[in-house]
């Protein structure tokens, strides 16, 4: 009975030894830390009975589908289409099912304290959730001015006050505007993006209670490594083959009209944060072998070896070529193949994310005990690098690279840095409250001041772009989470773990730290395949920084006596509220994925019906493409493709855009059919909406009570385009911000009887304000103000767009007939840009 409390030991001896230690010499025990033994607290004292060894089975296997999850999107585009968080939310229940019977059948405890990355997502959610729900105009003033300005002052009142049309379907969804507005300025939109923080929470939720073991850890890391070389590989492939000839096919490049992409990533700053996060796991692995090999072979370990003071650096450093193994030369070659591959994607946040996350896990991680390894790899490392840019002939146009991170003579952070400034203009005008999760989109344009003539859809830095769609409190609480999350990682630092524990929290010091300055220029976190690996890497070591087993020995070496273990009933409690708020959230965002990923189904469908260009990669699962003789009825048919879509915005445009262009289509079909002469000469200009909205206004000046089928070619249908212009107000209620609807209602207004010009003189300087700053955008809407509501009203504002910018007057200045504007145009740049004026002035006589 006297070695009860040692049935944990090897044997008898190991007993007896630890009685003596702990009874007859009491004295000569350390000191132990406040938190307990690290070694202790990750004991699992109790052999695993029968279910619970199921239960870990089961654990191991949502273990490997977090693994390999990230991957598998990574390849769908780089998860940017909505289907990804679709099937995203899908396989996050799967690995929920597998893992939630580890959770109560677990030998071991989890604090409370385990939670708050979870807590905190879902906190996100719920204000979220909150900025979509109408509010008076009074509290929203105060909350959100820029979201009230956007709904109060941006909606021309004819479009607030008009009532439901005949259609069902072309009927706003938002609450009257008039009474009451939410906080964003895009509902579907934030309803969208609230899927982000959900999925996270999630999985950093799984990953406490399945990313714990060894094998667990270790199988993590490996696959992640791995897979991240394989993808590195490609990647680099591709790229050039695509620089040797543009002809040349890639493996998995997209080629996305306005888009830099890199390896199977619509954008080459998300691929570095992929790359980024694998090489977190390399260097994680790479540690984890040097720790092995210390303890393998401690007699040949190079810190044995005392050289002369003199020879004591070089010395140590030949003495650790020798020490390194097999397996951590292959994981410092895979390293050094991600980093290349970092290098030539051409992104420079990457890149110094991926130098800050090096300098802080060699600086946290391995410190002064295996400085010498450090060393060697790095400077192995760095000459592998060099070696490998100079033969793929990238070395020089990565330094020219490099270096316009610091000369901003070159590159996009010279546009980029100008953005910022509107940025955070637009984030004082909706604080505090924000102007909705998703939205920055169409909340900065009220408020640009550049001269960029891009429209951005993200604010291309993640701080910026949560002041401005989450106001005060979103920055605060990822300002939390970031600062918990290093405090958990130093306690794993600070006390004596295993080296598969302080493996994986250097991955997470290096994630961590890499997604920080990442994020600082790109939007990479809100792509399923990083943030996916974030918040496993990130509830795995929140999980491991907070385990405690369930019975602990009182008198084991290195425990305290005054140690205390959790309340098992109170630790299930908390686990199984924020497993029910998170189930909760998870069906809401699992019906509105579906809703998107219907949605961006029928987009791209219509899209092909207008004969515009669609990557047939992206629609994979379908082969059928409409043909030009399909058009969409205006019967119930249209209700219900609304009603199928969630009845988004987005949806509504796409239609509304596609009405108006298969009235080319209608008017082409009426020739071929009742047109018998081969001589006649179809011209597509003159058949589409613009050319007939000209040729109403110019018969309108002659008789004013020309109707509007007078207007139109045969086949062509005056109820189509008006359920065009009622589907594009019906948009404007629901996004108020976004031109495109502008564009489609001036173009459609004229088939409205009356013809509204008040509402024309209202709709053309908000276009030029939000749209203007694109000189193509503003060829257009010169071309439509110019018949109506005539120069008079669009002549200042389109003055002013090019006292901005002088250029723009090239493209415009032809456009316009009015021979006082064109003086006062020409008058205006002459002071400003005198090259653009004599130029002007030569190809207009």
């Amino acid at each position: 009975m006297l070695f009860t409390n040692y049935r944990t030991s090897r044997n008898r001896a190991d007993s007896i030894k630890l009685f003596l230690h702990d009874v007859v010499t009491p004295a000569a025990r350390p000191r132990v830390s406040p938190y307990g033994d690290a070694k202790q607290r990750l004991a699992e004292p109790v052999t695993p009975n029968a279910i619970e060894r199921y239960a870990d089975l089961l654990a191991i296997v949502a273990g490997c589908i977090l693994a390999v999850l990230p991957h598998v999107f990574a390849y769908d585009f780089g998860g940017a289409l909505p289907r990804t968080r679709y099937w995203t939310a899908i396989a996050v229940a799967v690995v929920a099912v597998l893992a939630l019977p580890s959770v109560y059948a677990r030998r071991y405890a989890q604090s409370a304290v385990c939670l708050t990355i979870p807590a905190i997502a879902i906190l996100v959610w719920l204000l979220s959730y909150c900025q979509t729900l109408p509010i008076s105009p009074n509290l929203l003033a105060f909350l959100s001015p820029g979201s009230a300005a956007a709904y109060q002052e941006w909606i021309p009142e004819q479009i607030r006050h008009t009532p439901e049309t005949q259609s069902s379907g072309t009927a706003s969804s938002s609450a009257n505007v008039a009474d009451s507005s939410p906080a964003s300025v895009c509902v579907a939109m934030t309803r969208s993006a609230m899927s982000t923080p959900v999925l996270f929470a999630c999985v950093a939720f799984l990953s406490t209670f399945v990313l714990h073991g060894r094998h667990g850890i270790l199988t993590w890391l490996s696959v992640n490594s791995l897979a991240g070389a394989i993808f590195a590989f490609i990647a680099v492939y591709d790229s050039l083959v695509i620089g040797a000839s543009e002809f040349a096919t890639p493996l998995i490049t997209p080629d996305v009209f306005q888009a830099a992409s890199f390896g199977s990533f619509v954008n080459k700053n998300n691929a570095a944060l992929y790359l980024n996060l694998c090489l977190a796991c390399t260097v994680a692995l790479i540690y984890h072998q040097t720790v092995a090999h210390e303890v393998t072979q401690p007699s040949n370990n190079f810190r044995d070896r005392t050289p002369p003071p003199n020879q004591q650096l070089f010395e140590r450093i030949a003495a650790a070529i020798p020490d390194l193994n097999a397996s951590t030369v292959g994981l410092l070659a895979i390293a050094v193949f991600q980093f290349v591959a970092i290098l030539l994607s051409n992104s420079r946040g990457g890149a110094l994310a991926a130098t800050a996350g090096l300098i802080l896990v060699v600086l946290l991680g391995w410190g002064n005990r295996h400085r010498y390894y450090v060393i060697t790899a790095v400077l192995a490392a760095t000459f592998a690098t060099f070696w490998i840019l100079v033969f793929l002939g990238r070395d020089e146009s990565t330094v020219d690279n490099m270096q316009s991170i610091f000369t901003l003579q070159s590159g996009s952070q010279v546009g980029r840095i100008d953005h910022w400034r509107d940025g955070i203009t637009t984030a004082f005008a909706y604080a505090p409250f924000g102007s909705g999760l998703g939205t920055y989109r169409y909340a900065y344009l009220p408020y640009q001041d550049s001269n960029l003539g891009t429209w951005f859809l993200n604010a291309d830095s993640m701080p910026i772009e949560w002041m401005v769609e989450g106001g005060v409190w979103l920055p605060v609480l990822v300002l939390t989470a970031i600062g918990f999350l290093f405090v958990q990682m130093r306690k794993i630092i600070r006390l004596d773990y295993p080296s598969h524990v302080r493996s994986m929290n250097l991955a997470a010091i290096f994630a961590v730290a890499a997604t920080c300055v990442s994020q600082c220029f790109d939007f990479g976190i809100l792509q399923p395949p990083n943030y996916l690996l974030i918040a496993s890497v990130v509830g795995s070591v929140v999980g491991l920084s907070t385990r405690t087993a369930w019975k602990t020995t009182q008198h084991s070496y290195g425990t305290s006596q005054s140690q205390t273990v959790p309340n098992r009933r109170f630790q299930f409690a908390c686990v199984a509220v924020v497993a029910a708020v998170l189930g909760v959230t998870w069906c809401d965002t699992l019906q509105v994925a579906k809703r998107d990923s219907a949605t961006d189904y029928q987009m791209r469908l219509l899209s092909i019906q207008r004969h515009e260009d669609v990557n047939p990669n992206t629609l994979p699962w379908t082969q059928q493409k409409q043909a030009a003789s399909q058009y969409i009825a205006v019967d119930p048919s249209l209700d219900e493709m609304i009603e199928q879509g969630g009845g988004t915005p987005h949806l509504k445009q796409s239609i509304a855009e596609t009405l108006i262009s298969q009235q080319v289509d209608r008017a082409i079909e009426n020739i071929e059919t009742h047109e018998r002469s081969p001589d006649i000469t179809i011209d597509h200009k003159l058949m589409n909406v613009e050319a007939r909205r000209v040729f109403f206004f110019e018969m309108r000046r002659r008789d004013a009570a020309i109707p509007i089928p007078d207007a139109l070619l045969p086949g062509q249908s005056e109820l189509e385009i008006r359920i065009a212009n009622q589907l594009a107000k019906s948009a404007m209620l629901d996004c108020p911000l976004n031109p495109a609807n502008r564009q489609i209602i001036l173009l459609t207004e004229f088939a409205n009887e009356p013809d509204n010009d008040r509402l024309s003189n209202e709709l053309v300087p908000q276009l030029i304000q939000l749209w203007g700053a694109n000189t193509d955008v503003l060829k257009k809407i010169t071309r439509i103000a110019g018949v109506s509501p005539g120069f008079d009203v669009a002549g200042p504002h389109i003055l002013r767009s090019i006292q901005r910018d002088p250029r723009r007057s090239k493209i415009v200045l032809p456009l316009i007939q009015d021979a006082r504007l064109r003086e006062e145009i020409l008058q205006a740049i002459q002071n400003r840009n005198e090259t653009v004026a004599s130029d002007l002035s030569a190809s207009t006589i």
